[in-house]
């Protein structure tokens, strides 16, 4: 594993457009090579988009893995490079004055991401170009080694981490004014968790983004990251802080949630990350999505 970082940290030096075709390159032999992940994305696509037929499933399969590929590409950039190369990748910003205009009220923001493969560069980006003292939240790896890599590089240029977990950390974050990055949708099943549509499928999902704005009175400011279609740069869109957010139902909020999610997911569907079991979790007696 520490050999292909060290590979992937060698090929990151790349000219910016050599990196897209590389990664294109290496998201098409991922999908060859890693059954299981292209079963999930398979899965995952088909009970997403059930309108489109068998062949246009398996073309946005394909497109999603070379999609995953330049992500890994674009995470070595986010990591390894210094910030006068960051600054001068294409970056188009919509709405970024809303950012500012929550973090002026003093009571926290909560900036609410995603899993999309631009993940990574998204928040360097963010970081390079408005410079927000920014506090990242985690989920841990299950290998220690590759846990510690990924989180010592992820808050390089950010203010410190906190485990996804660790709720105590997070309010004293948030009650101290400060901006934390949160990406709270993926798989979970816990005390916080609820079932709540996604796609028109109830999945098991995390409620601290509510929870968090109650107890805080952080104001929830989302935020999304687009890979041009040209792959010349990127579009970032924040969003005003959610209005009358939390409300006295969770899961009203966190359906709030979801649906501007889903609406980024369809305008760019190849770069949501559909390699993870999201439906994993489902009511009692509802239709499996995977077959394991």
């Amino acid at each position: 594993m520490l050999l292909a970082f060290s590979v992937l940290r060698l090929l990151s030096l790349l000219p910016y457009p050599l990196l897209f075709r590389a990664g294109r390159l290496l998201g098409h032999g991922m999908m060859y090579i890693n059954r299981r992940r292209r079963r999930i994305a398979r899965a995952n696509i088909r009970a997403v988009f059930p309108e489109l037929d068998a062949q246009a499933q398996a073309q946005l399969v394909t497109r999603h893995f070379q999609s995953l590929g330049i992500g890994l590409f674009e995470m070595a950039l986010t990591w390894w490079s210094a910030d006068k190369r960051i600054c001068k990748i294409p970056v188009r910003f919509v709405g970024a004055d809303h950012l500012q205009q929550a973090l002026a009220r003093g009571k926290g923001v909560i900036f609410l991401g995603s899993h999309f493969t631009t993940m990574d560069i998204g928040v360097r980006l963010v970081i390079a170009h408005l410079h927000p003292p920014i506090h990242m939240t985690y989920r841990p790896h299950n290998d220690p080694m590759l846990d510690r890599l990924i989180t010592a590089n992820r808050v390089k240029y950010g203010l410190g981490a906190a485990d996804f977990n660790d709720v105590r950390s997070m309010v004293r974050t948030l009650k101290s004014g400060e901006l934390m990055w949160y990406a709270p949708d993926q798989g979970y099943r816990g005390k916080m968790a609820e079932f709540v549509p996604f796609f028109s499928i109830p999945v098991s999902t995390h409620t601290a983004t509510s929870r968090l704005a109650r107890l805080t009175g952080a104001a929830v400011v989302p935020y999304y990251v687009k890979r041009d279609t040209d792959l010349r740069g990127y579009t970032i869109t924040i969003y005003p802080a959610l209005e009358n957010f939390p409300s006295d139902d969770v899961v009203a909020d966190i359906s709030r949630c979801h649906q501007l999610l889903e609406k980024h997911i369809r305008e760019a569907p190849e770069q949501y990350l559909w390699v993870h079991r999201r439906f994993k979790h489902l009511p009692p007696g509802a239709a499996k999505v995977y077959d394991n």
